[in-house]
């Protein structure tokens, strides 16, 4: 089943490539801002190794980890939607599932600034006070969440953070869309207790407004982050980037809550405790085991509006101490999964590449070749038997994104020399989801 990973449409190589221009336009603005947004000058290639170097792809600079690159972000609500998926697969579709969007109350006080208030007029967040907003609402909202499923009124499952900005980015309307599952007698309850908590004018209640509407769980909780991730910030304005970018650096967007993440918990030990694949191959075949309903999921680029369907790491400025790589030295970053074009690769990501038989002369390949090669032919296969590659005007991008959860990192036993400088550890062990972009 997991031939369906081999082969990706137009539509989603389009999103995919409007995601990294948008990311690219905004790592320009905030370099020209004098912020890192690159994580060193050498330009990065992906070289399939199946062709022997015959096909690549530049990959341009690699970006430093940040939460607003929406390619980056896109695998956070790809992640969740597995695990919604994985969720209502186990326990069942709910026919209440509801969607809670809350902003801060317009009293919203600062208690560590002798209780300054903190929205404007209009009950938006300034620029200046936009990160503490999002801390001090983030709790408050968690705690009302706490209360609520205490009382048994709901079932918290997803909350996603938002700021859209205001003026070009003076202000931003701060507000949280979180999706539950809620008990079918206690909309009201609920209601009742959100208005006096935050206000009536800042509570908006699916289950209220839209009564009698099914709503889907997987569109409920990923659809408005999903499209954050296409957005590029270009509606906030030079004058205000810098610090926008300093407010936001490290603020955590979306989360699973609940017997979501109980789930997720849960699962963990289990996958610390297995055996790491060997190959792309058993990659593969751990990804059609574990989890087969991915491949025919939606896509989160084109998840329908819901009514329609049933740690972040805090980037550095730039400065004397973050001075990008300058060695024009080849070098191996890792090899993992990728599409060139359409078709899935197995391929070496190089900085300052120098030619295939350069690439040989440092690095021993041999095996990944050969896996490379029994990739292809596998696809090579598939496309003779079916020659039209299907077309989707959805993006399922995360069907591929998922591989990065297998992702073998092999740069520790074929690195022949230090890493480049400005380049952490935690940079070095990154994982295959940089692909996916």
């Amino acid at each position: 089943m997991y031939d369906g990973l081999l082969f990706r449409t137009r539509a989603q190589a389009a999103n995919s490539n409007r995601r990294i221009a948008l990311d690219l336009r905004l790592a320009d603005r905030l370099e020209a801002k004098g912020i890192r947004a690159y994580r060193y000058d050498a330009v990065e290639r992906n070289v399939d190794l199946a062709t022997e170097g015959g096909l690549s792809e530049s990959c341009g600079r690699p970006l430093i980890n940040c939460n607003l690159f929406g390619s980056q972000f896109i695998r956070k609500v790809v992640r969740i939607s597995r695990e919604l998926v994985a969720y209502e697969a186990q326990h069942g579709r709910s026919d209440h599932i509801a969607s809670l969007t809350i902003r801060a109350p317009r009293d919203l006080l600062d208690p560590e600034e002798a209780d300054t208030a903190l929205l404007d007029a209009q009950g938006n967040a300034p620029l200046r006070n936009l990160r503490r907003v999002h801390c001090i609402t983030g709790d408050l909202i968690q705690r009302a969440l706490e209360y609520m499923e205490k009382c048994g009124w709901l079932k918290p499952l997803v909350i996603a953070r938002h700021a859209d900005p205001m003026d070009g980015g003076a202000a931003f309307d701060w507000h949280a869309h979180v999706t539950v599952d809620i008990h079918p007698e206690c909309s009201a309850k609920i209601a009742q207790y959100l208005y006096r908590k935050f206000g009536r004018d800042r509570i908006w209640i699916s289950s209220e407004e839209e009564p009698g509407v099914r709503r889907d769980l997987v569109a409920t909780g990923c659809y408005a982050p999903a499209k954050l991730a296409n957005r590029g910030f270009e509606d906030v304005s030079d004058e205000h980037l810098r610090e926008f970018f300093e407010q936001s650096a490290g603020l955590r967007r979306i989360d699973i809550a609940g017997p979501v993440r109980a789930a997720r918990d849960a699962e963990r030990p289990l996958r610390a405790s297995k055996v790491a694949a060997s190959s792309p191959e058993a990659e593969l075949a751990a990804i059609e085991a574990a989890a087969d309903e991915m491949l025919d999921s939606i896509g989160p680029d084109e998840i329908l509006s819901p009514e329609k369907t049933g740690s972040d790491a805090v980037a550095g400025l730039s400065g004397d101490a973050a001075d990008g790589n300058t060695n024009p030295t080849p070098r191996l970053v890792r090899c993992h999964f990728a599409y060139i074009g359409l078709s899935l690769r197995w391929v070496a990501r190089v900085s300052n590449y120098a030619g295939w038989d350069d690439l040989l002369s440092r690095y021993d390949l041999a095996s990944d070749v050969v896996h490379a090669k029994k990739l292809a032919a596998r696809a090579a296969h598939l496309l003779y038997l079916n020659p039209a590659s299907p077309e989707s005007y959805t993006d399922e991008s995360f069907d591929f994104e998922s591989l990065a959860e297998w992702e073998p990192l092999r740069d520790g036993r074929r690195r022949s020399g230090p890493a480049p400088a400005g380049e952490t550890e935690d940079n070095q062990a990154r994982s295959a989801t940089d692909a996916a972009a």
